[in-house]
């Protein structure tokens, strides 16, 4: 087991922060609109709330240009990365840096109104629903209003500090035991 010692996590807040690095998300690219330019920043916090009516969460800093933009403009757009996507994710998980999208050639066209993403495997445009603050973070309630696909691909995860791709886990095993206990455990 491999177990963080206390000089590497002396606090419950450092302690959290180490825990979740250990949870790994697929990663996600919340786009906007700033001073008329397409803007995306990268996140990891994000999931499906409701298939009827279809609804997504996202959760953001709340000091954030993105959740500032967001909740001045009422919309969101949430790009679903694939592997192939690590550029674009990378550029707009840039602390304290500019992000847009627009200035790296990130953006792609597309038929909602809010902006997409290279590397995107799906791409939701979202009208906020509901926003709630928890903490230091704002929660953003986006009612799904379009879904496109710009690209296939499988999906980009983060986890453990850096990015990652996903592959089959029936393609890791090494036995035939341990294949026979994976594939019973699927069911």
């Amino acid at each position: 087991m491999n177990v963080a010692n206390s000089d590497q996590i002396s606090d419950l807040s450092g302690s959290f922060r180490h825990s979740m690095s250990l949870l790994a998300g697929s990663v996600a690219v919340v786009t906007t609109v700033v001073d008329g330019r397409p803007w995306g920043m990268t996140i990891t916090a994000c999931c499906s709330v409701s298939a009827e009516p279809p609804t997504v969460l996202v959760s953001l800093a709340k000091n954030t240009v993105t959740a500032q933009m967001i909740e001045a403009q009422g919309e969101y757009g949430l790009c679903l990365m694939g592997a192939h996507g690590i550029e674009t994710a990378k550029f707009a998980a840039a602390p304290g840096r500019p992000k847009f999208l627009d200035d790296a050639g990130h953006v792609i066209p597309g038929p909602a109104s809010t902006p997409s993403v290279t590397g995107a495997i799906a791409h939701l445009d979202c009208a906020v629903s509901t926003k709630v603050d928890v903490e230091d973070h704002v929660l953003f309630l986006g009612r799904v209003r379009a879904v496109s696909f710009p690209t296939s691909g499988s999906p980009l995860v983060y986890g453990a500090r850096q990015y990652q791709r996903i592959v089959p886990a029936l393609q890791l095993v090494g036995t035939e035991a341990e294949d026979h206990a994976l594939a019973y455990s699927a069911w």
